[in-house]
């Protein structure tokens, strides 16, 4: 099985152990809600997106390594793209996504090749 991240055909550094992070969303139907008689919950289950977090932590990324992960996810008159990685149940998956942003930690910079860790991007399927 492999770990590759791939976004749009680019292959990115694997996350670190442990370093994707999955949340469920299920989408209700519009009638969805409490019913004021009964107070039950109403409604249908329209559809299952999810929220991905991927992250680098126990390894340090090069400025190169970061501007690779960073020109992925970042796209600015192209919103959309698409990433393939193998999911928490050990399936190779395929998801139209745009990112909700990027945070990392600069290490040292003592160098022209930089050491950057604490990396995480954060994806939501559309």
């Amino acid at each position: 099985m492999t770990n590759d991240l791939i976004v749009d055909g680019i292959a990115l550094p694997p996350p670190s152990m442990g370093g994707i992070q999955y949340q469920q969303q299920l989408i209700w139907s519009k009638n969805a809600g409490r019913n004021t008689a009964t107070g039950y919950f109403t409604g249908d289950i329209k559809a299952e997106k999810g929220t991905w977090s991927f992250t680098w932590n126990d390894q340090l990324l090069s400025y190169a390594d970061l501007r690779k992960i960073n020109a992925a996810f970042s796209r600015l008159g192209k919103p959309f793209f698409t990433v393939t990685f193998t999911d928490d149940l050990g399936y190779r998956r395929t998801v139209r996504a745009y990112s909700a942003g990027r945070s990392s930690t600069i290490k040292t910079y003592r160098d022209d090749r930089g050491r950057i860790t604490g990396v995480t991007v954060q994806i939501v399927e559309r």
